[in-house]
Formats: C-alpha cells, structure tokens, sequence
C-alpha cells in the first residue's frame, strides 16, 4: 500500500498546476452531510459520496448507473473529451467505500444485468430522508 505522500498507482506524477476553483454551477450537497457526516467518514468514503452526489444531484438526478471504473478514473468520452476524472482511488478502495457507504444506509446500490449483454453498470444513488428537519408535512 503506497505511504500517504506517494501518488495513486497510475496516476500522473507531475501534477497539473491548479487554475482555481469555477464559479459555481452547482452540484447541491446535503447540509446534513457537513453538518452530520463528514467527521464520521473516511476519506475514501468521502471522495465516493461526493462523486456520486456529482453524477446524482449534479445532474438533476436521484439514481445513476455508474460503473467502478468511472468511479475510480472518471469519464472520457469518445472523441476525448474528459467529462471527470472519478475519485482517484484505486478499485479495492471504491469497493470498499461503497461497501460501508452502503452499510451506514447512505447509498443505495442496484445491481443490474441484462440477459443479452450481462452485466450493466450498478445503480448508485443517495439515501434520502424521508422527512429532513425543515420539512413540514401540510393538511389539506
């Protein structure tokens, strides 16, 4: 297992210089998640939850098909746009991640196949409450 200093096996080992952070557009993350959460997670949990709040909620979304390898290298479309780079982590530490994530009852995992083609990509998305703490439920 690589020391915390070393890069991710077969990551770039000259990293990008960063350009700053966008103008937000935005991919809306539960306040419950800092509010609750974040200090009861790893950070592998961490970096999957937060890219599966991106594929969800940042697309408007509830569910995504997202397979492990976007999880873990991101999406690159045909003509080599690169639409993410995934979490970074290698594929035991999604499985892992997704795991406990799955067991705190934060995600919901569908796992999909079709008799034809096999194995599909597993249906990911968050937990939610069925009522948060600024809901009220009105009579009519």
């Amino acid at each position: 297992m690589p020391s915390p200093a070393e890069p991710p096996a077969g990551s770039d080992p000259s990293p990008r210089p960063f350009r700053g952070f966008f103008s937000p557009r935005t991919t809306p993350v539960p306040d419950n998640f800092f509010d609750e959460v974040l200090p009861e997670l790893l950070g592998a949990e961490v970096k999957v939850l937060l890219y599966i709040f991106r594929r969800t909620f940042g697309w408007k979304k509830d569910r995504d098909n997202i397979s492990l390898s976007q999880m873990v290298s991101g999406i690159t479309r045909r003509n080599g746009t690169v639409l993410d780079r995934g979490t970074g982590l290698s594929k035991a530490s999604v499985a892992t991640a997704l795991a406990s994530l799955a067991s705190k009852g934060m995600v919901k995992k569908t796992v999909r196949s079709n008799p034809e083609t096999g194995h599909q990509p597993t249906t990911y998305e968050p937990v939610l409450a069925s009522e948060g703490p600024l809901v009220q439920k009105l009579d009519k």
